[in-house]
């Protein structure tokens, strides 16, 4: 099991990487393919 965790300011940041170019040439072209399985979730932070 492999898990990554990704921090964007907003939703707006979370959109442009994933249409960013490496983005689309190494996660969806090389990365993504090769998962027997994916699952995503989106949480928010907050402060205390």
């Amino acid at each position: 099991m492999f898990r990554l965790f990704e921090i964007y300011d907003d939703e707006a940041a979370c959109q442009a990487h994933a249409e960013s170019e490496h983005f689309q040439r190494l996660a969806f072209g090389r990365a993504i393919p090769e998962l027997e399985s994916r699952e995503r979730a989106f949480y928010e932070t907050f402060e205390p």
